[in-house]
């Protein structure tokens, strides 16, 4: 009964950890689009199908094999994605940059400056 059990979180643990690795696979296809690599692109989509396939037949091993696998083929295509998303990252932090050098005035002046207090002349009130 405890073997089984133990058994059972272990294939169920497997499975969630394959899910996980083909949504994350396929969302990062998606954002992609045109400029995934079509190679790399048939080897995830390949491996996908191959770990769908496992997920069904609920062998740990199986399934834990085909995970790792869907991994490193899915590993090029996140690099790429990450690559993508540093370069916009890049481009608009630069282009704010730019932005905010050419709306500076040519007329502004650095300057010092002190803070009043206006309470600070008002007569205190007697405290008994």
């Amino acid at each position: 009964m405890l073997k089984k059990t133990r058994r059972s979180r272990s294939l169920l643990k497997q499975k969630n950890q394959a899910e996980a690795m083909i949504n994350g696979s396929e969302k990062a296809i998606k954002d992609l689009g045109d400029k995934a690599d079509k190679s790399d692109v048939e080897a995830t989509n390949k491996a996908v199908d191959e770990l769908k396939e496992a997920i069904k037949s609920d062998e740990v091993e199986k399934i834990k094999e085909l995970t790792m696998k869907l991994t490193e083929v899915a590993g090029k295509i996140a690099q790429q994605a990450y690559q993508e998303q540093a370069q916009a990252d890049g481009s608009a932090t630069q282009g704010n940059a730019e932005n905010s050098k050419s709306n500076t005035s040519k007329d502004a002046v650095d300057a010092e400056f002190e803070e009043v207090d206006d309470k600070k002349d008002e007569p205190k009130e007697n405290s008994k």
